[in-house]
């Protein structure tokens, strides 16, 4: 069970297909433009003020350019994972800095000295404070903008749990969808749960639910990997 936004599910799910698994999307969460867009349409006419120009995920890129003016000509750009980066250079921007660990976290690590630097942070309406403190710490000065938000989706689940094996959890704001939606029946005790990483883990567990398998590398290919690896252990038991 795919439980991403319906719009990024399919890369999941043919990986997912690729290693002959039955992969039925079922989106728990869905994303949204920010309430307010003014500030970041605001930050965008400045972009020349800023050192870097930060992103936190690729729904942050596409939803920064639906709305700012300005192109990224007079800073440099980080990317906290791959996919953000490649979001960016399919607008045509090159990063610059792109962390080997994909963790928001991580990603103030790679700047180098940033004492003094101006920084702008584009991120959802709920975010990890992690990669706004790391900056701050390292002497940056930093500005929020909100671009997307995410909403809990309104969809009935595809078919009975007894059918279901495992379960894929993207992000924090799935796991919290998913609690939201059983309010507390225990129907997944014989699913296996799997993390994309470490940030998503501990939101999951935070919320209750039990994570079986976490992702080594932060990718979707990476919890196809981790799944696989759980079942082949598995199979090789019995």
């Amino acid at each position: 069970m795919v439980t991403r936004a319906r719009t990024q599910a399919s890369e999941l799910s043919e990986l997912l297909r690729a290693r002959r698994a039955v992969a039925v999307e079922w989106p728990l969460i869905e994303i949204a433009p920010a309430l307010d867009t003014s500030a970041l349409q605001n930050a965008a006419a400045r972009l020349a003020e800023f050192d870097w120009v930060l992103f936190s995920s690729a729904n942050g890129v596409e939803q920064f350019f639906r709305h700012a003016k300005a192109p990224l000509r007079f800073t440099s750009i980080g990317a906290v994972g791959p996919k953000t980066a490649a979001a960016l250079a399919a607008k045509g921007y090159r990063v610059s800095a792109v962390p080997a660990e994909f963790l928001s976290g991580a990603l103030a690590k790679t700047l180098g000295d940033l004492a003094g630097k101006r920084v702008l942070l584009v991120r959802p309406e709920i975010a990890s404070p992690d990669l706004c403190r790391s900056l701050r710490e390292g002497g940056a000065r930093v500005e929020k903008v909100i671009a997307y938000r995410t909403l809990l989706a309104q969809e009935e689940r595809p078919f009975r749990w007894q059918d279901v094996d495992a379960l894929t959890l993207a992000s924090g704001s799935a796991a919290r969808g998913l609690t939201a939606y059983l309010r507390g029946q225990r129907v997944l005790d014989h699913v296996c749960i799997a993390s994309i990483g470490t940030s998503t883990t501990k939101i999951a567990e935070e919320a209750g639910l039990r994570i079986d398998v976490e992702a080594t590398i932060h990718t979707s290919e990476g919890l196809v990997a981790a799944l696989s690896s759980y079942f082949a252990t598995r199979k090789g038991r019995t």
